[in-house]
């Protein structure tokens, strides 16, 4: 892995010698056993800012796109195994970058493995507030409920969201955001033609609600909130049998 770390990120490296490097990685992260991604996270710094400059160096190009996946790919897999490699990844800046162009891309494979690194560190309870404490990735993130509608991005954002929802440090800011909650109602109101959807913003709105304190907040800000859960449940219940 080093080598092909060291081999993407030579200065005369073509862009299919990085694709080949950041596919050899994608795919050693993943067939790995812990005790080979333990090795691998030794050197925390070096391996996140390695992989983060191959994904930054990458072009608009449909191969750059897949360097992209690749290297964010490769972070999923070493996130979630050690607490301390978690929480320097969640801080690092280069990652911040990454991610929001990640969520920014023309590409839709791009913002695919955006939205699913954004789901990994959801469920790492160390780190999960981040999403809504770093404001350019909750800002990203509501873009994206708002604007897309594409299976690969929407169910990760969801999911994403109902488990930062859960949070005790990440769930106060969301309860007080009025346009995530407009975004759920609105989701919330489509379970008929989208009723998985619905499920996932009514498990959200319930995982915010089971904090007393957000209840009259909530409720102030989104009054049609319990309306839309009530015909969320009898709509999704019908479509879903």
């Amino acid at each position: 892995v080093p080598h092909m770390l060291s081999l993407a990120l030579a200065p005369k490296a073509t862009i299919e010698a990085r694709l080949r490097s950041s596919n050899t990685l994608r795919r050693a992260t993943e067939s790995a056993s812990c005790s080979g991604r333990d090795t691998l996270r030794k050197d925390t710094a070096k391996v996140v800012a390695s992989i983060c400059a191959i994904a930054m160096t990458a072009d608009s190009s449909v191969s750059g796109a897949r360097i992209r996946v690749h290297c964010i790919l490769s972070l999923i897999n070493l996130l979630g195994e050690d607490d301390a490699f978690d929480e320097f990844t969640a801080y690092n800046e280069e990652v911040a970058i990454v991610l929001v162009e990640a969520l920014r891309d023309a590409h839709t494979i791009v913002v695919s493995a955006g939205a699913q690194l954004l789901r990994k560190i959801s469920e790492i309870d160390v780190v999960s507030q981040f999403i809504v404490l770093k404001d350019e990735w909750f800002s990203a993130m509501l873009h994206l409920l708002e604007t897309v509608n594409e299976e690969s991005v929407n169910p990760h954002l969801l999911s994403a969201v109902i488990n930062v929802a859960g949070n005790a440090k990440g769930q106060f800011p969301m309860a007080r955001c009025a346009r995530l909650l407009q975004i759920l109602v609105e989701l919330a109101f489509e379970a008929k033609t989208a009723p998985q959807r619905a499920v996932q913003a009514c498990k959200c709105c319930a995982n915010l609600l089971a904090f007393p304190d957000n209840c009259s907040e909530m409720k102030r800000l989104s009054p049609s909130l319990v309306n839309a859960m009530l015909e969320c449940t009898e709509a999704a219940t019908s479509a879903l049998e």
